[in-house]
């Protein structure tokens, strides 16, 4: 089973990725794959992380490219072979998150779709997170982290195209409120979903 969790910076992604793989490891007895883009091991990811680091967000297009190209080591080299392993898989970000950012800059969102649809696998499960800004915001001054959506506006266009996504796997969930009630809410949809596709029978 492969489960994508997406949102704005902010929103308590990793918390739940963490939460959630705990979960299914101990009601389903799964081997869970916790995963992150941008990984820390391709050439792209890696450029990525230290444009972030350094404060110097990449050309818009460049830093698309980048992110693709590091999505696509993740597919081929850590996602499908553990699935094929039939462990499942936890990810906190996938395309959503380059579609989100990058069209939010100008880049229209089909030619970001166009450019990884040849190898992007589909989730299972999809959730989406969200919390107002001044929350998200002071959630990643707590971490210590640096905000790499520092006007308002732009974060409200990355919030608004993350809330234009749908699907009939998809459910967005509002973080604002405590941790283990957004949990809650998350493992409810993922039970349901499970039983009624009869996964792991």
């Amino acid at each position: 089973m492969f489960i994508v969790i997406d949102g704005p910076d902010g929103v308590g992604k990793s918390t739940q990725v963490k939460m959630l793989a705990n979960h299914m490891r101990e009601k389903y007895k799964r081997a869970v794959v916790e995963l992150s883009e941008p990984t820390k091991e391709s050439d792209a990811g890696i450029a990525i992380r230290e444009s972030i680091e350094n404060k110097r967000r990449l050309e818009p297009i460049i830093e698309a490219t980048f992110f693709i190209e590091d999505r696509r080591y993740d597919v081929q080299k850590r996602i499908l072979p553990a699935l094929k392993k039939n462990k499942t898989v936890v990810l906190d970000r996938y395309y959503f998150s380059t579609i989100a950012y990058q069209s939010a800059l100008g880049i229209p969102p089909e030619e970001l779709y166009e450019m990884q649809m040849n190898f992007i696998i589909e989730p299972d499960l999809v959730f989406i997170l969200h919390c107002p800004i001044d929350t998200a915001k002071k959630r990643i001054n707590e971490r210590g982290e640096q905000d790499v959506m520092e006007q308002s506006d732009y974060q409200v266009r990355v919030d608004e195209i993350f809330r234009g996504f749908t699907s009939d796997h998809m459910f967005h969930i509002e973080a604002d409120k405590p941790i283990d009630e957004v949990h809650a809410e998350i493992v409810e949809k993922t039970d349901t979903f499970i039983k009624n596709n009869k996964i792991f029978l």
